[in-house]
């Protein structure tokens, strides 16, 4: 390359400054904006709007909405939801809207305020993206019969990402801009967010209001309505149901006119395929077009009248060795939802079929191998389904049975590793001579002490958070710790916090009582307060959990998460090593000595705290799960990806699917996949793909578990030692049963996670004694098991009549009449505030009515125990029918 090729190139950039240094003796062109006669927010806003049209452009192409045989949806005008006529400045009238004329139909409104409602698969996030893109699309020119929104920049954003509780709408709206594009041409030294946004420049296009807690539309829509001024104006996507419920609450966006996507006619779908089929492959689809035509009431033109099915049609059948003919073969597919359940098949192939993004994509996903995507979405599926649950939550992975199954190995590979480091630390902190055979009891009691330390400080948390300290932690700044002390203050009780006081002032007590009887109190005073209680406060500081259900996005709770792991090792850790060193510090021994008992103290404490936190728990999850292709290896962006997709939904700081029923299908669905795989890329319907596997499709039966057998109970009248009374005026069943004591189990599993740590960093693997050490725990957890099995059985009791229900647990009873009763369901048991990781019989009461306040009938958010039941959440069927006959919704 010559000198003369070589130039640099500054464009769409603020620039203050420009340096080239070298030898310029060649032209500089120099191209400036227009003059000061241009507005600089205008040249911002110009600026933005093509930045955001490229991005869109990229993405309509991605998602196949850009093609010229667009789906089309009709949007009716609803007032049965919507705000007064007189303030939305239209008249109560109906009539429709085409797609193609979606941004005409904004641009009458008097306000500009628009609110698109559908149901799973309607296309609301896809007229949204294409309203925006022709917004920007048209010139911004001005004059007679021009409307003023042609001037507006529309802004697509997902509204998971507002915490109504903290920032302004305005303040939000600026912070996304600014964050989303930082090279925008800065307005009086700034950038120019704050402007556009003050000015009203900007059209925010708020995306998913469905897929945010219920109380979180709440706030949205309350927000809304406070602070959006009377010349904001505003698009906003909801499903019909989600938005009507609030509508029922009273809220509603104000001055907006509400439109609703109606089901596509069989004339309008056929009209798309004959369009979108190649001209050599479209006669393929004649018998398919007489049906739906002839018949519009069959099942292929039902199973056609959502955008997502016929997308999901005409991706499917693009292979030219597909028939679509078969589609309306009555043997195959004798109901819409057999059809819906045949293309619901090749969702996963579809979407996650993509060809290389496009460089304007703001987020561009990333490449899967379609038949890996249909195994990790299966397995994921199976998980949730295993456990009754519909939330993906990362920090719950480890509950599955393969990580709990290579905990063991994974502490050993952990300890082994952690030996290594620290003779390696100590060695450099000292010299580099090695540990030897003599040292070995010398380092193991300080790693002991970290160990033990470390577990009375998690205790104390333990006590403090109960359950939730198994949940992700918030993000703390150990410089505002009032703050984070406010935070941990709202996670608990008051007398929670006292009982961990209790645990801080038991443990601490009697080593402040040794040091002073020491020979040196200061040095073990400072052990006792550098090593324990400080930690212990630091502890609970950085351990207040985080709303998950508040949550921006899963993966802001793991970056939060791996925050208090550094905060646990940077900073718990090392006072807890540094604690147990004072005595030798102090005592004037050797410095080799203070880092001898300084860093393998510092360690062991660092192993406990973290492989017990739930980020250790998520990183072994996710290691054992990955390596037996259960899922893949970059979990996070995997999920994340199939959200955009539009086959997980994100809820707070989850994903679920977006449909129950499209879980249950890939739950059962084989990983196998069909011939016509689909080809090309991924569409628009995306968006909201499983969202429109209809509340119909069945999906097959899988192969029965072991789970499902533990949930197949037997009739109450075949358990051993009950007797049931089944009369038509009540229902009595009565028994002794034992309880199995479980508390005590987690606390063994430390001690021996903490002994197993132990024994392999001091190198002592290949002793038969320390193994036995090691059986101990679990052979005195068995113990207490026996001694519990040996106790008398306790009476139960649980008595249903046309009154209501009653039960007795020992001397204790209790009753509630139907009439306070608003539902009796199966869930796990709390008490004081703990998971017993027991299920029993709830009842739930209507509002007013009030239960017994009893420590045998503990109540939990709302639901009073009558009974317990079993390990999980199955009813013996002879209970089920009793009932179903006397329940609240039974008819009296």
């Amino acid at each position: 390359m010559g000198v003369r090729d070589v130039h640099n190139t500054v464009v769409n950039s603020t620039v203050g400054t420009l340096i080239q240094a070298g030898v310029l003796d060649l032209h500089v062109h120099v191209d400036l904006p227009a003059g000061p006669s241009q507005d600089p927010v205008e040249l911002a806003a110009d600026s933005l709007r093509g930045a955001l049209f490229r991005q869109w452009r990229a993405e309509a192409s991605a998602w196949d909405m850009a093609a010229p045989e667009r789906i089309s949806v009709r949007w009716t005008l609803k007032w049965d939801c919507a705000d007064h006529a007189r303030n939305v400045g239209l008249p109560r009238s109906s009539y429709e809207v085409l797609p193609s004329s979606m941004a005409d139909a904004l641009a009458g409104l008097p306000h500009r305020r628009m609110v698109l409602l559908g149901g799973p698969g309607a296309g609301k996030t896809t007229e949204a993206v294409l309203l925006a893109l022709e917004l920007l699309r048209r010139p911004r020119s001005s004059g007679p019969g021009t409307t003023e929104h042609r001037s507006l920049v529309p802004v697509v954003l997902s509204l998971e990402t507002w915490d109504t509780e903290r920032e302004h709408f305005d303040a939000w709206l600026m912070r996304r801009i600014t964050e989303d594009h930082r090279g925008l041409p800065g307005v009086d030294g700034r950038h120019p967010a704050a402007r556009l946004v003050s000015e009203r420049r900007v059209l925010p296009v708020l995306d998913g209001l469905d897929e945010l807690p219920g109380h979180r539309r709440r706030g949205v829509l309350d927000r809304l309505r406070s602070e959006l001024t009377d010349d904001m104006p505003l698009v906003l996507t909801s499903r019909s149901d989600a938005y009507r419920e609030l509508f029922g609450q009273g809220r509603v966006v104000p001055r907006a006119a509400v439109f609703e996507a109606e089901p596509i006619a069989a004339a309008d779908a056929v009209d798309h395929l004959s369009l979108a089929a190649p001209p050599e492959l479209a006669p393929r689809w004649e018998p398919v077009f007489e049906e739906m035509l002839e018949v519009p009431r069959e099942p292929v033109a039902e199973a056609l009248s959502s955008p997502l099915m016929l997308w999901l049609a005409r991706k499917v059948y693009d292979d030219p060795q597909s028939d679509p003919a078969e589609l309306v073969d009555v043997g195959r597919f004798p109901t819409a939802a057999a059809i819906e359940s045949h293309l619901l098949d090749r969702i996963v192939d579809v979407t996650f079929t993509r060809p290389p993004a496009s460089p304007d994509r703001l987020h561009a996903p990333g490449q899967w191998n379609p038949l890996r995507a249909r195994r990790w979405l299966g397995h994921l599926a199976r998980h949730l389904e295993a456990w009754r649950i519909t939330e993906i939550a990362w920090w719950q992975l480890h509950r599955a049975w393969l990580p709990r199954l290579l905990a063991l190995p994974a502490l050993f590979a952990v300890s082994v590793s952690l030996s290594f480091l620290a003779d390696a630390v100590v060695g450099l902190v000292t010299d580099d001579r090695p540990y030897d055979s003599r040292a070995v009891w010398g380092y193991s009691l300080p790693l002991l002490g970290g160990m033990l330390l470390a577990n009375g400080v998690r205790l104390t948390a333990v006590v403090w958070f109960g359950d939730r300290l198994g949940e992700p932690r918030r993000r703390c700044n150990p410089l505002k710790l009032g703050a984070a002390l406010r935070s941990a203050g709202r996670a608990t009780s008051f007398r929670r916090a006292l009982m961990a006081s209790a645990v801080i002032a038991t443990l601490g007590l009697p080593m402040a009582l040794f040091a002073l009887g020491s020979s040196n109190p200061p040095a073990y005073l400072a052990l006792t307060g550098l090593g324990f209680v400080l930690p212990a406060i630091l502890m609970v500081t950085f351990a207040a959990p985080s709303d998950t259900v508040d949550a921006v996005t899963p993966h802001a709770l793991l970056r939060s998460e791996r925050v208090a792991v550094l905060l646990t090792l940077c900073v718990v850790a090392p006072l807890i090593g540094a604690g147990n060193g004072m005595p030798l510090w102090l005592d004037d021994a050797t410095p080799r000595s203070g880092w001898e008992w300084t860093v393998p103290a510092w360690f062991g404490a660092a192993a406990m705290l973290v492989v017990l936190s739930p980020w250790g728990r998520w990183l072994l999850a996710k290691v054992s799960l990955a390596a037996f292709g259960r899922v893949p290896w970059s979990l996070m962006e995997f999920l994340r990806d199939a959200h955009r997709g539009g086959l997980l939904q994100s809820t707070g700081g989850t994903y679920r699917f977006r449909n129950l029923r499209l879980q249950q299908h890939l739950a059962g669905a084989p990983t196998a996949p069909t011939a016509a795989t689909a080809a090309t890329a991924a569409s628009g319907a995306t968006a909201e793909t499983a969202a429109a596997a209809a509340a119909q499709v069945p999906r097959p039966r899988p192969e029965p578990s072991l789970s499902d057998v533990w949930r197949e109970l037997p009739p109450v009248s075949r358990w051993p030692g009950w007797s049931v009374k089944d009369t038509p005026e009540a229902f009595v069943m009565e028994g002794r049963s034992r309880r199995i004591p479980l508390a005590h189990w987690p606390l063994l599993a430390a001690f021996t996670a903490m002994r197993i740590v132990q024994m392999m960093v001091i190198g002592q693997w290949d002793e038969p004694g320390a193994w036995l050490v090691i059986a101990f725990f679990p052979a005195f957890g068995l113990l207490i098991n026996l001694l519990a099995f040996m106790l008398p059985r306790t009476r139960l009791e649980l008595r249903l009549n046309q009154g209501g229900i009653g039960s007795a647990i020992g001397r204790h009873r209790c009753s509630y009449a139907w009439s306070d009763v608003h539902e009796v369901r199966a869930r796990k048991i709390y008490r004081r505030g703990r998971d017993t990781r027991h299920y029993g019989l709830h009842v739930r009461l209507r509002p007013g009515a009030r239960g017994p306040q009893s420590r045998v009938f503990p109540e939990h958010d709302g639901w009073h125990l009558i009974l317990p039941t079993h390990i999980n959440d199955a009813l013996p069927p002879d209970l089920k029918e009793a009932l179903a006959r006397f329940g609240p919704s039974a008819p009296q």
